[in-house]
């Protein structure tokens, strides 16, 4: 940030000029999860507003959130967020944080520069696992405010490319949530509810306009479909143990694949600590786009990337290494990969894989496990037609995440210009 002041704005120090307060530590033993006690919002809570847990105890109204509540979780990546839902808890490790107005502050104002502020503070911070922010962080902030009314007026410019950014996330979650329950008719019989009839016949597989269906082990499928287990169609090789001493932060010829490549949303992705390579490699554990590849450890307790299953597409050389699967088809397969990959991210298949993993903190499974759940198999013009609505779904995706993408990236060099006063805004006379 520059040293220059923008004419008509004054340093300001945020300590006498907002009013703090610090969650309270309810206690674990009252959480539960009936949905018609009050709402605990913790810090997994804060980006996507959703409330798992509730809290069935006494508690003061001084630590109830309501809509419009800025609020800032303490450890991690100091996400900030105006809250945007039914009235919950403040619990302990997230703070509230409101501008004192009659002291010339906007509360939509301060939530937009503290989006910048938090984000120095973070980079500042020398932290290498958790990160801790302290109520003296917030309070220590220093910089330039304008005037009350051009406050407002930045506020009201940024708050609005923020709704446009939430109706695009909120197209991109529909999407999610339709393929989701496409996945769920077209490939994956549910489990029976209470109220529908016994045994195999209460769950089925409708798949792409079919009309006759018969009985099978998932329930009710498709006249034409076989069930499997996955082990009659395929094996997986396990990766290989390449040795820690030739590992590179540094780009080499070689990317070793790591779980950490593997994203939540069912991609990969190559960032900053991608891992690289510079030794001895054994010939057949280089991979080659088209090999389909599947996560067999995981680092988080939701399980969030185990049993994720993808295809590789990659401009570089990318090597096999331990904790990945690869899938290797046998002869008599009668699966694409394509269909393959769809099928093995499907529900019932990624909650055995959750059910039956293995460990504590760090969550394994292995080629055994992944192995056992029976899928059902449609014929291979019927698998192209399924795979054909997935992708067109995948490129709507695709388009509203990089408009997401552009819209971000808009708002931040709004911020840039309009909190610095790099760019100032015409304030209404009254």
């Amino acid at each position: 940030m520059s040293d220059a002041i923008p004419e008509g704005w004054s340093v300001e120090s945020l300590d006498k000029n907002i009013e703090v307060l610090s969650g309270f530590p309810f206690k674990s033993a009252h959480f539960t999860d009936n949905q018609s006690k009050m709402g605990l919002i913790r810090i997994r809570d804060l980006i996507k507003q959703e409330l798992k847990t509730f809290y069935d105890g006494d508690f003061e109204d001084l630590y109830v959130v309501t809509k419009g509540d800025i609020l800032i979780g303490m450890d991690g990546d100091f996400n900030i967020v105006k809250w945007k839902i039914k009235d919950a808890l403040l619990n302990q490790r997230i703070c509230k944080i409101k501008a004192i107005e009659r002291n010339g502050f906007d509360s939509d104002f301060l939530f937009h520069s503290l989006e910048i502020d938090l984000q120095e503070i973070n980079a500042s911070t020398g932290a290498t696992t958790v990160k801790h922010l302290s109520l003296k962080d917030i309070r220590g902030v220093q910089r330039p405010y304008p005037p009350l009314p051009e406050q407002q007026k930045i506020a009201a410019i940024l708050s609005s490319v923020d709704d446009v950014i939430e109706k695009t996330q909120a197209q991109i979650e529909k999407l999610k949530d339709l393929k989701i329950g496409m996945m769920q008719e077209l490939l994956s019989p549910r489990e029976p509810k209470a109220g529908d009839q016994t045994g195999a016949q209460a769950s089925k597989t409708n798949g792409l306009h079919h009309t006759e269906f018969k009985d099978s082990p998932l329930g009710r499928i498709p006249v034409g479909w076989e069930v499997k287990n996955l082990n009659q169609l395929i094996t997986i090789k396990h990766g290989y143990a390449f040795e820690g001493k030739y590992f590179k932060a540094n780009k080499t010829s070689y990317t070793l694949l790591t779980p950490g490549n593997f994203n939540r949303d069912g991609r990969l992705y190559f960032g900053q600590k991608t891992k690289y390579y510079d030794g001895p490699i054994p010939n057949e554990y280089i991979l080659k786009n088209g090999d389909v590849l599947v996560v067999m450890t995981d680092l988080t307790k939701e399980m969030t990337i185990l049993g994720n299953t993808i295809i590789l597409q990659s401009d570089s050389i990318v090597l096999h290494n331990q904790r990945i699967g690869k899938v290797e088809p046998h002869e008599t397969c009668t699966v694409t990969p394509e269909f393959l990959c769809f099928i093995m991210n499907s529900e019932r298949v990624k909650t055995h894989v959750k059910d039956t993993a293995t460990g504590t903190t760090v969550r394994h499974t292995s080629p055994t496990k992944l192995l056992e759940p029976l899928i059902p198999v449609p014929p291979l013009a019927e698998q192209k037609k399924i795979i054909d609505v997935f992708n067109s779904l995948d490129s709507r995706l695709t388009y509203y995440e990089y408009k997401l993408t552009m819209k971000k990236n808009i708002k931040k060099a709004l911020m840039q210009d309009l909190l610095t006063g790099k760019v100032r805004v015409k304030v209404d006379a009254a």
